[in-house]
Parts: C-alpha cells; sequence; structure tokens
C-alpha cells in the first residue's frame, strides 16, 4: 500500500479544515435537527478518522491529543448525554412550576451533561 507524502497529507487536511470552516460558518438555526447533530459528530470524528487513514502519520502527527479516541468512553459519554435528553424531556411535563420543580429538572441534568463532557474529554484527550 502506498504512503501519502507531506504535500498530499497537507491537502488533505487543509481541504478537512476548510470544509469544516465553511460548515461552521453557516447559520446553523435553519438546520435540522439532525444535521446539527451530523456537524456535532464531524467535529469530534474527523481527526481520529484522519489518524486512522494515515494522513496525520505523513505530517509527524501521529497519536497526538484529540487524534484518537476511546470508543468505549465516547460511547459512555453519549449515554450520559441522551439520558440528560430523556430525563428533561420526560420529567419537564409532570414537576410544578417552581423551584423545586426546576431544580429537580436541572440539577440531574446537569450532572449527567457534566459527566458525558468528562467522559469526551476522557475519551480524546487521555490515555
Amino acid at each position: 500500500m502506498a504512503t501519502l507524502n507531506k504535500n498530499t497529507a497537507r491537502l488533505i487536511v487543509l481541504c478537512v479544515c476548510v470544509a469544516l470552516i465553511a460548515l461552521l460558518s453557516l447559520p446553523q438555526s435553519s438546520w435540522p435537527l439532525w444535521a446539527q447533530g451530523a456537524l456535532v459528530v464531524a467535529l469530534v470524528v474527523v481527526f481520529p478518522l484522519l489518524n486512522a487513514l494515515g494522513v496525520l502519520e505523513a505530517l509527524g502527527l501521529k497519536d497526538t491529543p484529540g487524534s484518537r479516541f476511546n470508543a468505549r468512553h465516547m460511547f459512555t459519554g453519549l449515554a450520559f448525554f441522551a439520558g440528560a435528553l430523556v430525563w428533561v424531556w420526560a420529567v419537564v411535563r409532570f414537576v410544578p412550576d417552581s423551584m423545586i420543580g426546576a431544580l429537580v429538572v436541572v440539577v440531574p441534568a446537569l450532572v449527567s451533561l457534566g459527566t458525558a463532557l468528562f467522559f469526551f474529554i476522557k475519551g480524546t484527550l487521555w490515555r
């Protein structure tokens, strides 16, 4: 199998970065929810994918922080994130409209989102 040279790898990284900048510069408020989710997934997966394809190795950036991810931690983070969304969606209809009701909805959701963020960071930066 042929390896990439530095110029080809630089061109690939340049094209990926320009595409991400172009996507992020578009107004996302008019995008459907699935498209916004796909953009988030693309942002998380692009550098581990470039690492897996050997593009970052040609540039001497193999195994830098953020260039690969631990799938177990990423899926655990996604489960906590989805759990927070399901919690808010399911509980908001039943709690009373008061400060206690707001705390019942917000505190577990924020704890779950914080845990998800921890697993996302652990899955990409820590080894």
